[in-house]
């Protein structure tokens, strides 16, 4: 929500003077923990005793031994306990001032709103309060101010304090803001967790201002002896209600969320009219069904419903029935889409979607963008809305991985032949296979029942390197599958055969066990830089042995 005060009336807006009366320093000061600080001390005739001073009314008592003990006896009291100060009867700490050394550790900061009418228009200061207790006294609390605020029927407006370089140096300036937003934020680093709520002084102010009408105090439950710091979106609350009184109404209806979505800056104008005069029109229902609306309550559920009474021209209950199969925001914004698509009724696919008993319209979506992307003729009714939605999914996503595999087969042809004549070899009646294709390797995991499969991609990119290692009379059949790796990928990172070579909870002999003179020769080739004859065959390192 844009402010909207021109530059004159921001200046005589700054004019007006706001400095703190009586009765708000004595709120700022009741904002803060109160103590009855007590220490050692004798007085002016020498005698030896407890002196105490409190916080709240800031008097200050001597005691002698005898009257200290009796005080903490009947009221229990120990140090760092709350008791009740025998002079203003207000509820306070218990505190040795010796402890406190240079005082820092019981500094507080606290939030603070101030409210006041001035020449008719409701002004509030925004307040970062500070108490600070010295080792010898406690000082009174200090403010600064974080922003500013000015609010009259039909203008609201804020100023933030910046930092502003005068020429000499930076000094705190009250810069107009474009957007109305709240003076303190939420603050979640991993050093402290800060709320941006505030403690409110002045609520009686509202009732006297232009902005009477704004039902905030029932909102918010407004107190305004309330010190603490409970209150979070007032300001930009009556924001709100200069621009759109409608909130009142809104209000005293229990619309809550609505009001909540529209102070975190969601007016949710997809389902809202608030440029209308009437509530029916405001929901852009008629009025037998704004009064069903208002009388059942008003959640997310039915406000996303309302969105989809705009764009579809259901009725209230059936776009409740939509709206529960079909899904949240991201589905109804791509069904729209796909609707048109198929030149569909929104209800149709929610009928749809009840009979296939889909509790959202994912599935279907998916299949419609698989189903364009394949060249179906959507405006066929078989098409765009299958009697087996499930299968149709399935059949056009697996056509699609098809395609996209067959872009990577056609490049992965120049690297096959690459890796067959570095890898390829037969001795001792085994062989070295490259695989063909994902398919032979996602096939070899199958067959195999261990995890090859999910290697086929990485392979295909060059990411990985697959082998398979068969019998010689028999290069078809699964045996045994390798993993290459190093900078050269002579290495192998790991080779298993059937369930990783486990029967039964029992470990079975592994392939360098059973194969390791194949192996080793095997490697001792492609360490010497996989040499073959004029004819392909591999040329053995060690001369006279033959090969197959």
């Amino acid at each position: 929500m844009r402010c909207n005060l021109t530059e004159a009336e921001q200046k005589a807006a700054l004019e007006v003077s706001f400095l703190c009366t009586g009765e708000e320093q004595e709120f700022i000061e009741r904002c803060f923990s109160g103590y009855l600080f007590f220490e050692r001390e004798q007085n002016e005739m020498g005698r030896d005793g407890v002196s105490t001073e409190c916080t709240r009314c800031g008097r200050k008592v001597w005691w002698t031994d005898r009257e200290w003990k009796d005080f903490k006896r009947q009221h229990g009291a120990k140090e760092r306990s709350c008791v009740m100060c025998p002079d203003c009867g207000k509820d306070v700490t218990l505190y040795a001032r010796g402890r406190l050394r240079n005082g820092n550790s019981l500094d507080e900061y606290r939030q603070i709103v101030l409210l006041r009418v001035i020449d008719g228009a409701l002004h509030a200061v925004a307040l970062l309060a500070r108490k600070h207790h010295g080792r010898w006294e406690s000082d009174e609390a200090e403010a600064d101010v974080k922003a500013a605020y000015y609010f009259t029927e039909g203008k609201c407006q804020k100023w933030k304090r910046q930092w502003v370089w005068s020429g000499e140096q930076y000094v705190p300036k009250l810069v107009p803001q474009k957007s109305m937003t709240e003076p303190f934020a939420d603050c979640q680093c991993w050093s402290c967790y800060k709320p941006g709520n505030y403690a409110v002084h002045g609520v009686d102010q509202i009732a006297a201002s232009p902005l009477k009408y704004c039902a905030a105090e029932q909102f918010f439950n407004l107190y305004d002896d309330d010190t603490r710091e409970i209150t979070m979106g007032l300001l930009t609350y009556l924001g709100l209600w200069t621009r759109y009184p409608r909130v009142e109404q809104l209000t005293k209806a229990g619309c809550n969320l609505i009001i909540q979505d529209a102070i975190q800056g969601s007016m949710n104008s997809r389902a809202l009219n608030w440029r209308a005069k009437t509530m029916p029109a405001f929901f852009r229902l008629d009025k037998p069904a704004a009064k069903r609306l208002l009388a059942a309550g008003i959640g997310r559920r039915e406000l996303d419903a309302l969105e989809v009474v705009h764009w579809s021209g259901l009725t209230l209950e059936q776009a409740l029935m939509v709206y529960d199969r079909i899904g949240g925001k991201d589905e109804r914004k791509r069904c729209r889409a796909a609707l048109q698509e198929v030149n569909a009724d929104v209800l149709v696919l929610a009928r749809y979607l009840e009979k296939h008993q889909r509790r959202d319209a994912r599935l279907w979506l998916d299949y419609i963008d698989a189903a364009k992307r394949l060249g179906y003729d959507l405006a066929r009714r078989d098409v765009a809305f299958p009697k087996n939605l499930q299968g149709a999914h399935d059949s056009a996503i697996a056509a699609i991985q098809y395609e996209e595999n067959e872009a990577a087969r056609k490049a992965y042809e120049k690297k096959y032949q690459k890796l067959v004549k570095k890898y390829s070899f037969t001795a001792m009646g085994l062989s070295v296979v490259v695989p063909e294709d994902d398919r032979q390797i996602i096939n070899e995991g199958k067959i195999l029942h261990h995890c090859v499969g999910g290697y086929a991609e990485r392979h295909m990119a060059g990411a990985a390197t697959i082998l398979f290692l068969r019998k010689e009379k028999t290069p078809w059949r699964s045996y045994i599958t390798v993993e290459m790796c190093g900078k050269k990928g002579n290495d192998i990172r790991q080779i298993h055969g059937y369930r990783n070579e486990r029967k039964d909870g029992k470990r079975l002999a592994s392939p360098q066990e059973r194969h390791g003179a194949f192996i080793d020769l095997w490697l001792a080739w492609l360490n010497a830089g996989s040499k073959r004859d004029k004819n392909g065959r591999p040329v053995l390192p060690v001369k006279g042995e033959k090969t197959a």
